[in-house]
């Protein structure tokens, strides 16, 4: 696990910007939230080292996800300008040597149990709906990636995968079933395809009695259907983690190749959804 002082010093800057964030204040009983992920990766010299990682990493399953759209007052509304908490982080870790922001992006959203909690996914979703670990996704229009490969062929970093938020009892909980794929980086030890595909820094939900991921010990093994298109070469790494979370303040999901920070926020309800009657939260 990293322990790095950048992260700390992120999660206190935005503990403190929370304390006086507009949308934290005067809310009435939560009933909707606000989400808001930020992606970056580790680019140091020992990024990812000290595990033996698969070849092979299959797409997260994008099953009843939903992508963030515009429509102002609707749910899952992509939200605009970034809280003053994740602009300040993409900022610090856009100038600070061994990081890169990889993607931003927001949306609200209605609270809901887990039976009825909807993953949202971090980048659009296709046209058409082909069989899971199969789908072609395109760059997000409506979150900020980095850029793709140029003219040195290097391979584009790309991030795929959903954010689940679920409420029991008043306690919002977050789940994340990511895939990172990146150039290798340097000395890094791979080992043959394997049906394992998340670390095992996933850390466990503390008395949560539900589960939003399925343990990755039965995530689905990757199968080849035939040569492998040519072009750069690329790793790809899983994250598989959930956790309870705190509204207002700045989350960090860690892992030896890159990391997420969350900030759900509670907001008033849209117009429309003001009279709309409150979900009914299960256990936990």
């Amino acid at each position: 696990m990293r322990c790095l002082a950048l992260i700390t010093a992120l999660l206190l800057a935005a503990a403190a910007s929370a304390a006086t964030s507009p949308e934290s204040g005067n809310a009435p009983p939560p009933n909707w939230y606000r989400v808001q992920v930020l992606a970056f990766r580790y680019t140091g010299p020992g990024t990812a080292q000290g595990e033996t990682w698969p070849a092979h990493v299959p797409m997260p399953a994008l099953s009843g996800a939903r992508y963030p759209g515009t429509a102002n007052g609707a749910a899952y509304a992509r939200t605009g300008t970034p809280a003053k908490a994740i602009a300040a982080a993409r900022s610090r870790l856009a100038a600070a040597a061994g990081y890169a922001p990889v993607l931003e992006i927001g949306w609200r959203q209605p609270d809901t149990d887990a039976d009825d909690a909807r993953p949202v996914s971090l980048a659009p979703l296709p046209a058409s709906a082909p069989a899971a670990g199969s789908l072609a996704v395109a760059r997000a229009a409506g979150a900020r990636r980095t850029r793709p490969a140029g003219a040195s062929g290097r391979a584009p970093v790309k991030l795929d995968g959903t954010a689940t938020l679920a409420v029991a009892n008043g306690k919002p909980h977050v789940a994340l079933d990511l895939r990172l794929c990146e150039p290798p980086p340097p000395n890094l030890q791979i080992q043959a395809p394997v049906a394992a595909t998340a670390s095992a820094t996933a850390g466990a939900t503390a008395a949560t009695a539900f589960s939003l991921l399925a343990p990755a010990a039965s995530a689905p093994v990757a199968t080849t259907a035939g040569p492998a298109a040519p072009g750069p070469p690329r790793q790809c790494f899983a994250m598989h983690q959930q956790r309870q979370v705190k509204p207002g303040r700045l989350e960090y999901f860690d892992h030896p190749a890159f990391g997420v920070l969350v900030l759900v926020t509670e907001v008033s309800p849209p117009a429309a959804a003001a009279t709309a009657p409150r979900a009914v939260n299960g256990p936990g």
